[in-house]
């Protein structure tokens, strides 16, 4: 394998790993936004395989809540 060769491999393989973490955090995310309770968040986070790490970087990225305005 010529040097260039494993270097586009390399960068191929750090682009796979950051899209898998990518799609861990957003599922982790996701099933939090659908549980209704934590224990069916916990069973759903691990149906998926999801662990501390996914559910800590989905937390870090959560968007900010939206404050509404009520009518007085």
């Amino acid at each position: 394998m010529s040097d260039s060769e494993a270097a586009r491999a390399e960068i191929e393989a750090a682009h796979h790993a950051d899209n898998h973490a990518d799609s861990r955090r957003r599922a982790a995310y996701v099933v939090a936004a659908c549980a209704t309770d934590a224990d069916e968040f916990r069973i759903l986070a691990d149906m998926l395989g999801l662990d501390g790490a996914d559910i800590t970087a989905a937390r870090a990225e959560r968007p900010a809540k939206s404050r509404r305005r009520t009518a007085a």
